[in-house]
């Protein structure tokens, strides 16, 4: 099985420079039957301790429908991230959804306590910024790294982790693309032995 690999640089107290900033692409359609292969590019960086993603996505079919944190994002045209920011694979880890509009979902997946959602009050330190067009979205995150630690009681790893990169086109175009490569027999992105690498480089 390929596992990707993505630098992802902390700039610790700098300004970002996204011009250095390495771009990874949701281009693998493991599930894929019918329609156009929409391509969705992503950023990622850290700075003062918050990880910054950006995200840059074509959509013919776009549904944004969601309005409720924490409900059926995925129904809608979003982003996934899920990620184990720890440096081993297992079956904890973060499933961040975010549909086009800006609406989130956030839980942490412990395989011996279940799932557990983000509260309304770690929701509100999360910065997200949407842009819709005719044929494209936007989103611009911000996500402070304490809501990780706190969520799953314990430090985040300060050089590798474990994540996959996910576009859904919700209920109008069901496209279940991959930054990773994903071997399953139906769609499904719950897959944390699948995940790829991100090796955080400081500057």
């Amino acid at each position: 099985m390929m596992e990707k690999e993505y630098i992802l640089y902390d700039f610790t107290d700098k300004v970002i420079e996204w011009e250095k900033v390495p771009t990874l692409r949701i281009e693998e359609f493991p599930w894929y039957s019918t329609g156009e292969k929409q391509q969705t590019a992503v950023q990622c960086a850290i700075r003062e301790d918050v990880l910054h993603i950006k995200v840059y996505s074509e959509d013919k079919n776009i549904r944004a429908e969601a309005k409720v944190n924490n409900e059926a994002v995925y129904e809608d045209s979003c982003f996934e991230w899920f990620v184990t920011p720890v440096n081993q694979k297992g079956e904890d880890y973060f499933n961040i959804e975010v549909s086009c509009n800006g609406t989130i979902y956030m839980a942490y997946r412990d395989n011996t306590e279940g799932k557990r959602f983000a509260s309304n009050e770690l929701l509100s330190q999360i910065k997200i910024q949407s842009a819709v067009n005719e044929s494209s979205w936007m989103l611009d995150l911000a996500i402070p790294l304490g809501i990780l630690e706190t969520m799953q009681g314990k430090p985040i790893d300060q050089e590798t982790w474990y994540a996959n990169f996910y576009r859904c086109g919700g209920l109008r175009d069901q496209q279940y693309a991959c930054w990773n490569p994903l071997q399953y027999q139906r769609p499904n992105f719950h897959l944390p032995q699948q995940f790829g690498k991100l090796i955080i480089s400081k500057i």
